[in-house]
C-alpha cells in the first residue's frame, strides 16, 4: 500500500473516533445506532479502514437534524489537533448526509501520542492536508433491530449504540447482493463478508427479507429462504468481476493482508462459500 495513503486513512480514524465521541457526548447514541464497515473496524478490530460513518436512527426519525450536533463536532475537532474547514450538511428524504471536512494543524503533536514510536511517520503527512468524513443516517431501516451498547477507548472512553452481529450481517449482504454502483463494485462489502463468514456469525435472514422487500428485491408475498438467498448469492458471485473488486479494497488493506486477499478474490473462491452462511431468524 502506498506509505502516504495509510497514513490517510490512519488520520482519518481518528477523525472518525474523535466525531463519535463528540456525538456520544452529545447523547446521540440515545436514539441512533451505529452500523456498517466503520462499526466493524472500530467497535470488532475489522482489517480494513473505511471512510465514513453510517448510522441507524431508531426514535424520532421524522424530526431529526444533525443541527444540534454540528457545535460538539467541531469542537471535539480542534480539541484532538484539527482544525474545521468545513461542515456541509446534505438533506435526503431517508439518508440525511453531514460531510466534515477538517485540516491538521500545523503541529502534528496532537497525533503521535496515539501511535507507539516508530509505528507511522506521522511528519510525512503535510499539515495542511485535507481529511473528509461523511456521516448518514438512515430515517427508514425496515428492521427494527434491539440496539445493543459497545465501548470506545480512544480518544477517550465512551459508548455507542450498535446491532447484534447477525443483524450487521443481514445489511451487509443486501449490499453485497444488491449494491448500485453502474459498472463498480464495492469489493469493501465483500471484504466485510469473509470477516463475517471466518467469525462464523449467523446472519439475520428475516432482516435480510425486510430490506430485501423494502428496496424491491424481493416480492411482499415471497419468503426469503435459505435456498432462495443461496442461489441469490451464487448469481451475484458469477456476475462480479473480482478484479474490480479487489482494485476498491486494496488501497483500505493491512499492508501484510494484500496478497492474501487477492487471492480471496476470484468466483471460484467467493462459489465456495455458499454453504459457510448460517442462519438465524
Amino acid at each position: 500500500m502506498n506509505t502516504m495513503r495509510h497514513l490517510e486513512n490512519v488520520l482519518r480514524e481518528d477523525l472518525q473516533r474523535v466525531i463519535l465521541l463528540a456525538l456520544s457526548r452529545e447523547r446521540f447514541f440515545v436514539k441512533n445506532a451505529f452500523y456498517g464497515g466503520t462499526a466493524l473496524r472500530l467497535l470488532y478490530g475489522l482489517r480494513r479502514s473505511s471512510e465514513d460513518l453510517d448510522f441507524v436512527c431508531l426514535e424520532g426519525c421524522e424530526t431529526f437534524s444533525w443541527d444540534p450536533f454540528l457545535p460538539a463536532v467541531g469542537k471535539s475537532a480542534a480539541a484532538f489537533g484539527f482544525s474545521v474547514s468545513g461542515i456541509e450538511l446534505k438533506p435526503g428524504q431517508s439518508t440525511p448526509k453531514m460531510l466534515v471536512s477538517v485540516m491538521l494543524r500545523e503541529s502534528l503533536s496532537n497525533r503521535r501520542r496515539y501511535y507507539s514510536h516508530g509505528q507511522y511517520l506521522i511528519d510525512a503527512v503535510h499539515a495542511h492536508k485535507k481529511v473528509m468524513v461523511r456521516l448518514e443516517i438512515d430515517l427508514d431501516d425496515p428492521c427494527h433491530s434491539e440496539p445493543v451498547t459497545e465501548q470506545v477507548l480512544l480518544p477517550a472512553p465512551f459508548l455507542v449504540s450498535t446491532f447484534q452481529k447477525p443483524d450487521l450481517f443481514a445489511g451487509k449482504m443486501h449490499a453485497v447482493l444488491f449494491r448500485s454502483w453502474r459498472s463498480r463494485v464495492k469489493g469493501r462489502d465483500w471484504f466485510d463478508m469473509l470477516w463475517y463468514l471466518g467469525q462464523e456469525i449467523p446472519l439475520r435472514i428475516e432482516c435480510l427479507e425486510r430490506k430485501m422487500k423494502q428496496s424491491g428485491k424481493l416480492e411482499e408475498r415471497v419468503s426469503l429462504t435459505q435456498d432462495l438467498f443461496r442461489e441469490h448469492y451464487v448469481e451475484v458471485c458469477r456476475r462480479v468481476n473480482f478484479r474490480k473488486a479487489f482494485d476498491d479494497v486494496e488501497p483500505f488493506l493491512e499492508e501484510e493482508d494484500v496478497e492474501l486477499v487477492k487471492d480471496a478474490f476470484t468466483e471460484e473462491r467467493m462459489l465456495r462459500l455458499v454453504d459457510r452462511f448460517r442462519f438465524e431468524g
